[in-house]
């Protein structure tokens, strides 16, 4: 469990991870905010972080049923169902 950690990435950028309140009873993500921009998916790709950057999770005590359950914003890999 952290609250913050920075990772240098091979090209020399960090990636920098801060979990806003995190302990054992706040375990899941209430929202996050990738880059200064509002992210609703719970997944990033490597270029989303490949020149470095700051992920800010706000984390609670109960899973936020809205945050990250958007089918059209899953990764192409997942097997999605489209009608």
């Amino acid at each position: 469990m952290f609250e913050e950690i920075k990772i240098t990435l091979s090209n020399g950028k960090v990636f920098e991870i801060i979990a806003k309140g995190a302990s054992e009873k706040n375990k899941y993500v209430q929202s996050a905010v990738l880059n200064n921009q509002k992210w609703d998916k719970p997944w990033f790709s490597h270029d989303d972080i490949k020149n470095g950057g700051k992920l800010i999770l706000k984390m609670g005590d109960s899973p936020n049923k809205n945050w990250g359950n958007n089918i059209d914003l899953a990764p192409l890999s997942a097997n999605r169902i489209i009608d």
